[in-house]
């Protein structure tokens, strides 16, 4: 259970001049920043049923904006731990609802049902979102399923039929070869790129994840 944080446990002037490896200089206001946030989450813990939009909301920002490095932990695991926040699988949970639902939604049906429902979006071989499966549902074969009208652990069941393993067929296993070939491609390039596949609207569409600084390089630029 995350504790409130005293004056005692604040960084010092001196820890906001300091630098974490590489990085740039750690600003005062990201100190302050962080440390709000972490009591922002203390505050909502005791009502995380309730609460839990603004817990995720905090620890968003805390992982975007990579504030727990103005604390001086090289990690947001470590921020997690260390400072005794939240446990890293409920935090990660959060964080997916967060970045999946908005908060009207993601209230209305309440924190477990919500990650259950980016757990099958995430699971869906078309490119649905927990938004999209929320407002109209899911088919599965000929069967059409009102997802809304779901409980959790009945979506949780959902989830684990999309990911058994089907006999792929010819166009699948073309698809996902192609991908494989493009990747390894990228990859002798120096790219440290993955490629994926997904059927959607009638076409094939590759979904290419690579890091920034290899974005130019990627497109044939710089």
């Amino acid at each position: 259970m995350p504790k409130k944080n005293g004056s005692a446990t604040r960084p010092s002037a001196i820890m906001a001049r300091t630098k974490i490896g590489n990085a740039k200089p750690i600003s005062g206001a990201s100190v302050r920043r962080a440390e709000d946030l972490i009591e922002t989450i203390a505050r909502h813990f005791p009502r995380i049923r309730e609460e839990f939009y603004d817990i995720g909301m905090a620890l968003r920002e805390l992982m975007d904006k990579e504030l727990y490095r103005a604390l001086g932990y090289a990690s947001f695991e470590e921020m997690l731990a260390k400072r005794n926040v939240l446990g890293k699988t409920q935090a990660y949970k959060l964080l997916a609802v967060v970045r999946n639902l908005p908060r009207k939604e993601a209230l209305g049906v309440g924190q477990e049902k919500a990650y259950a429902l980016t757990a099958l979006a995430k699971a869906t071989p078309s490119m649905d979102t927990a938004c999209a499966l929320l407002s109209k549902g899911i088919t599965l074969g000929t069967k059409a399923k009102d997802v809304s009208k779901l409980s959790r652990r009945e979506i949780e069941a959902l989830t684990k039929e999309v990911r058994r393993p089907r006999k792929q067929a010819p166009e699948v296993k073309a698809a996902s070869q192609t991908a494989k070939v493009a990747q390894s491609a990228l990859r002798a390039r120096k790219i440290k790129a993955t490629v994926e596949t997904k059927r959607q609207e009638g076409h094939w569409w590759a979904i290419v994840r690579v890091p920034l600084e290899n974005l130019t390089a990627l497109i044939g630029e710089g």
